[in-house]
């Protein structure tokens, strides 16, 4: 059974995914039924020569372009970010109303994303991982402390992909140690490939755990 902490990790996964689809459902919604939108057009708006459904088709289009990367996980910064001040100007400019209220509650939503970054089904961190694994970290050069956290890492993804979780937590030890002999720059460095490196692990575990579980209950 999943414990409370294996739940974490696919929670940030789980509220991107949800607010990419909102966002990809508005977006196209602006386009197959407009109508609905432009009533909430502040007239002051229209002033600057474009009409209600052209600045509800506009909306529409940023929010496709900037929904598509935050639901594959890649620029999930920059898109969280950006949607989320989109959503607070576009309320705000309508005024002070109950939709302004359910509006702020999904633009710090999104707001939360982009505080949390990349995930574990982050597409850009998978593409990060690839990039590890091929390049190393170029902080580092051979025979300093953090090549060699790169090179356990390495190792510990090998280990993940044949189930040995008991050699991976081992290696996350070694791992520990070294990275608390680094100087604060090279902390800041390798933290993030650290970071992902344990995320993955927690998650390939819990999914190891559940299968486990679950060919126990098939076989009662």
């Amino acid at each position: 059974m999943m414990t409370e902490r294996a739940f974490k990790v696919y929670a940030p996964p789980i509220l991107r995914m949800a607010m990419a689809f909102l966002y990809f459902f508005l977006g196209i919604y602006q386009f197959i039924s407009p109508e609905w939108f432009t009533k909430a057009v502040p007239l002051w708006a229209t002033s600057f020569g474009l009409s209600a459904t052209m600045i509800v088709h506009l909306i529409g289009t940023v929010e496709l372009l900037l929904a598509l990367p935050l639901l594959l996980g890649i620029f999930v910064k920059f898109s969280a970010l950006a949607l989320s001040i989109l959503l607070l100007a576009v309320s705000f400019s309508t005024g002070i109303n109950a939709g302004l209220i359910r509006d702020i509650g999904l633009a710090t939503a999104v707001f939360i994303i982009f505080l949390d970054g990349d995930d574990i089904w982050s597409l850009e961190k998978k593409i990060f991982r690839k990039k590890l694994e091929a390049e190393g970290n170029p902080h580092f050069t051979e025979g300093t402390k953090g090549y060699d956290i790169i090179k356990i890492l390495l190792k510990g993804y090998e280990m993940m992909g044949k189930d040995e979780f008991s050699e991976c937590a081992r290696l996350y030890g070694q791992i520990k140690e070294l990275y608390s002999e680094l100087s604060e720059k090279d902390k800041d460095a390798i933290k993030q490939d650290i970071v992902s490196f344990y995320d993955e692990i927690l998650a390939a575990y819990s999914n190891f755990k559940q299968g486990i579980s679950n060919s126990v209950s098939n076989k009662k």
